[in-house]
This record gives C-alpha cells, sequence and structure tokens, in this order.
C-alpha cells in the first residue's frame, strides 16, 4: 500500500484540505485508481516490492493531487507524474536485467 498514514499527511498538507475524510472520493476513488495506473504502467509485483519508494509515493500522490484540482483529467496522466512513471518504468527495466 502506498498511502500509509504518514502519506495521508502529507497528501492532506498537498490538497491543502483539513482532512481526507472530508473528501471521500479521494480516498475511495483517487487512491486506488492512482496505484492501479502506477502499477499497470510500471509493474505490479515491481510496485509491490518498491511502494515506499520516494518516486513511487510521488508518482502517487502527482496523480492524485491533479485529478482532485482538474476532476476532468481522472484517468489521464499528468506531465510531471508521466516523467516519474517513466523513471519508475526505467528503474525496473533495470532491475529485471
Amino acid at each position: 500500500m502506498i498511502f500509509t498514514d504518514e502519506v495521508l499527511d502529507d497528501l492532506v498538507a498537498m490538497l491543502k484540505i483539513d482532512s481526507i475524510d472530508s473528501y471521500p472520493y479521494v480516498e475511495s476513488r483517487l487512491m486506488p485508481a492512482a496505484e492501479v495506473v502506477i502499477a499497470e504502467a510500471v509493474s505490479a509485483a515491481w510496485v509491490a516490492e518498491n511502494e515506499q519508494d520516494p518516486a513511487v509515493i510521488q508518482a502517487a500522490c502527482a496523480l492524485v493531487a491533479a485529478w482532485f484540482e482538474k476532476p476532468e483529467l481522472f484517468g489521464e496522466l499528468t506531465p510531471g507524474a508521466n516523467f516519474i512513471i517513466s523513471q519508475l518504468q526505467a528503474r525496473a527495466l533495470e532491475a529485471a536485467t
């Protein structure tokens, strides 16, 4: 699980909200979707082994923040998240060889 309590605290600060509980769709839709996008883009097995890697967390938070601020982008990769995910893909490929 990428979104630990510590990461949630950082995400709350990033989104400038009082609590995740105030926005239930963040926890029920945005966070799971971000985890799926990253797992499918990189490798579910690699992400599971590296889910607390700062870059994995940054990619997930970047997606959630973008989708939170602009709901019409839900499901799309933002340029920032795309860059981080590309770096994760390269690291996963390197680890596999």
